[in-house]
């Protein structure tokens, strides 16, 4: 059968989206699930009892999983049960910081931890099948991680501009390091990284790099309706973190027992993530396929037409293949 994605146009993204999401809240279940460090995760499920193949779906910085339903409506009716969660210090989730502007984490190992409880909890307990794993750029990072700690798993998993380190802007790594690490003794780890940004409500689409105005209007309504969706700023440990896992990712010991076949996805603009080390990381995974995807940037799941569509069309390839 062929599940090909054919994705939404733009010219009728706002009416056809509202059908999406009405028909997607008829088969979602949310549930808070309780992590290992006895925290909770906010998970919603899209579950047909017929369907016998499962996705997760690992959401990246600042983001949240109700911005994923577009995603979630091409995958459930590709045949999918759908299983996405905010991440910790993000949307609906636990806190380690009472700013809801800020993204804390104390350790990025508690992010995959939690991908682990989403697993265990709920994939195995609803799911049926074989599990591909979609993590976007943080989320690729986590993604890879637990794939790292699982090597033989996981058959599948897709990576949309994977956070194998964030952009430094030309600043040597070791001097980031250095710095947080000296803004972390001055300031502490959850005092806002002095280099983060912040939500701005009045930001609009021609400030952004996002390539489609209706998918970026529709997101930003989103955030500026729901106070949980505008966490937008890194604290230092977070910040400490996000660079650190690089040294985990690029440890090519662990990178060459993952038995996982993945789908790197690379947006050829992109001026968030570092493309070069994407290369680094694919080439030391046994089993991986890189897509530079021409013209994107960093978020290429709400590019236009043509993008988005390329885009989609790799991971129909690659799912059907």
């Amino acid at each position: 059968m062929d599940h090909s994605i054919k994705v939404i146009p733009e010219e009728s993204y706002i009416d056809t989206m509202a059908q999406v999401r009405a028909r997607l809240e008829d088969v979602q279940d949310i549930e808070h699930i309780t992590t290992q460090d006895s925290c909770l995760l906010f998970c919603r499920r899209f579950v047909n009892e017929k369907y016998t193949k499962n996705m997760v779906i690992v959401h990246g910085f600042t983001e949240f999983s109700e911005k994923y339903m577009e995603m979630i409506g091409y995958f459930y009716d590709a045949g999918y049960n759908v299983f996405i969660y905010d991440q910790r210090g993000h949307g609906w989730s636990h806190r380690e910081v009472a700013d809801l502007k800020l993204v804390h984490v104390s350790s990025f190992e508690r992010y995959v931890d939690d991908l682990e409880t989403v697993i265990t909890n709920q994939v195995q307990v609803y799911g049926k099948g074989e599990t591909v794993l979609f993590g976007h750029s943080m989320g690729g990072a986590v993604v890879l991680r637990y794939c790292m700690r699982h090597p033989d798993s996981v058959s599948r998993a897709i990576l949309s501009s994977p956070m194998i380190a964030p952009q430094t802007h030309n600043i040597p790594r070791g001097l980031v390091l250095s710095k947080t690490a000296q803004l972390i003794r001055q300031n502490g780890e959850t005092a806002p990284f002095p280099f983060a940004g912040s939500f701005d409500p009045q930001f609009t689409f021609e400030q952004a790099q996002d390539q489609c105005r209706p998918r970026f209007e529709a997101n930003m309504a989103l955030r500026r309706s729901v106070i949980e969706y505008q966490s937008s700023t890194a604290t230092n440990r977070w910040m400490y973190e996000a660079i650190k896992v690089q040294d985990d990712l690029l440890n090519a010991k662990s990178a060459k027992t993952v038995q996982t076949r993945f789908l790197m996805l690379s947006a050829q603009r992109d001026r968030v993530v570092k493309n070069r080390l994407q290369q680094q990381m694919a080439e030391l995974l046994p089993h991986c396929r890189r897509v530079m995807v021409a013209d994107a940037t960093h978020n290429m799941f709400t590019a236009d037409d043509a993008i988005l569509q390329a885009y989609y069309d790799a991971i129909s390839s690659f799912l059907q293949g």
